[in-house]
């Protein structure tokens, strides 16, 4: 009786480590996400990775709310990308992630007149009211979505809130991505190098045949 209690107590003692073991490593994975959720809020509050121009101007904002009510975000701020895609949508859009989307050309001038006084530099405003998205034409959608690799029309493999549709489809509606660059020349060739194609590496063919990669 005493061996087998004895033995009871070893394996309840080693199923407690191991949770313990456990408990240790979950709390490791939780202080690094905790770390990596700290570092991120701190980019956002800091804007960081914006370009100077741009990063004055959303600081500034944070000081006066008359900068503030004219500014909806920037590009990169009010969509959400899948993983997936990150790669691409990010080459794609390029410095166009920092542009800042504004309701109207009068907020937009008056910001303007802010740079200008303050000389922060220049960023490029995308009014909602004025801004409108042209999609690639339904022909080359048919001619790319019938070929081995396609994923889809880039501003259509984004989330956003409906009112800013002509934003992304202005920014994304005309460029295709396609998995890998075998597929994307395939692709470059069936609608005749007339749309710009990136890879989920990263990886662009331009219209009329120039390629971008490394």
């Amino acid at each position: 009786g005493r061996e087998r209690l004895s033995g009871a107590v070893s394996a309840a003692e080693a199923q407690l480590s191991n949770a313990r073991g456990k408990l240790s490593a979950l709390g490791s994975e939780y202080s690094a996400m905790q770390a990596k959720e700290k570092l991120l809020s701190r980019i956002q509050e800091n804007f960081e990775g914006y370009q100077i121009s741009v990063k004055m101007l959303l600081t500034e904002g944070k000081r006066n709310p008359d900068i503030a009510r004219r500014i909806c975000g920037t590009v990169a701020h009010l969509m959400r990308v899948p993983k997936k895609v990150e790669i691409a949508i990010d080459v794609a859009l390029g410095q166009a992630m920092q542009n800042i989307v504004v309701q109207s050309e009068a907020d937009a001038k008056f910001l303007i007149g802010v740079l200008k006084e303050k000389r922060y530099g220049r960023v490029t405003f995308l009014p909602v009211e004025t801004v409108k998205g042209r999609y690639l034409d339904e022909g080359f959608v048919r001619l790319a979505s019938s070929c081995e690799g396609y994923v889809g029309v880039a501003s259509d493999l984004v989330e956003y809130d409906a009112k800013y549709r002509n934003i992304y489809v202005g920014q994304l509606g005309r460029t295709i991505i396609v998995d890998t660059l075998d597929h994307a020349t395939a692709v470059a060739r069936k609608v005749s190098y007339a749309v710009r194609i990136v890879t989920l590496e990263g990886d662009v063919i331009h219209p009329f045949g120039a390629m971008t990669g490394g």
